[in-house]
């Protein structure tokens, strides 16, 4: 009674760490290798910045997309298997924005907000 009162702990404690790793092994090969790119924008604004994060961080492959606003950079982390950084580039031109050497789609950039054309 008593020896199996002690391996009660210990047998919970290795089911938690079993469990732990399981999860981590397993979000690894479900997310694939993500990689790091900055990508040069025109984002003037807040409301640029959130449209940017929002629409690029919603990307199927893109784990992350921050804006900053005083160097005008967007920098990803995405999935070269999923998505390749053309793709995001073309979803921030599509947006309005310019990103590294392509241009923003006139359309989408005369529908932007004046605070957010390039001054």
């Amino acid at each position: 009674m008593r020896t199996i009162r002690n391996s009660i702990p210990a047998f919970l404690l290795l089911a938690g760490v079993l469990f732990v790793f399981a999860c981590k092994s397993s979000e690894s090969v479900a997310g694939g290798t993500y990689v790091s790119a900055v990508i040069t924008t025109s984002a003037e604004c807040d409301m640029c910045k959130a449209k940017i994060e929002g629409v690029v961080g919603e990307m199927k492959g893109v784990r992350s997309a921050k804006v900053d606003l005083a160097s005008k950079t967007l920098s990803v982390r995405y999935s070269k298997d999923k998505i390749s950084l053309d793709e995001i580039r073309k979803e921030v031109t599509g947006l309005g924005y310019r990103a590294d050497q392509m241009a923003p789609s006139a359309t989408a950039y005369q529908a932007l907000p004046a605070c957010c054309k390039k001054k």
